[in-house]
């Protein structure tokens, strides 16, 4: 007896649970991360610069909008992706007016310092662009 070829629909909505799972993984694995001052936890790869708090935050609200992507749920849908929206936005605008001081540092401000260097721990402008484009899809 032949196999049940998966709808389309079916296959999207599985490839969009499991995007939004790993998604949400690693989102919760940097602020664990963060939170257990584990440097190993906070970077994607061990040679990378570790990943900022609020970009794991903005990862993790598009990831569980992604997974409340359904009618009886827009509500939260669109008050997580706007999340996404206004930091990568607010991030940007900063950047564009030459604030060094900004939204993505408002979570882990001395453990940020202390992972970079001498430098604060810091969104960069493609992160900011990529969050809030993120949040509009």
């Amino acid at each position: 007896m032949p196999v049940p070829v998966q709808s389309w629909v079916e296959r999207r909505t599985l490839f969009q649970i499991s995007t939004a799972g790993a998604s949400m993984a690693v989102a919760l694995t940097v602020l664990l991360g963060w939170i257990t001052n584990s440097d190993a936890l906070t970077r994607i790869f061990s040679n990378s610069i570790a990943m900022n708090p609020m970009t794991a935050i903005c990862l993790l609200a598009v990831s569980i909008a992604l997974l409340l992507r359904s009618p009886g749920t827009r509500s939260m849908f669109f008050g997580l992706s706007a999340l996404a929206i206004i930091i990568g936005m607010t991030k940007l605008v900063q950047f564009a007016l030459g604030y060094t001081e900004g939204i993505d540092q408002l979570l882990f401000v001395n453990e940020a310092v202390r992972v970079a260097g001498s430098e604060p721990n810091r969104m960069a402008p493609n992160t900011a662009f990529a969050m809030g484009r993120l949040g509009l899809a």
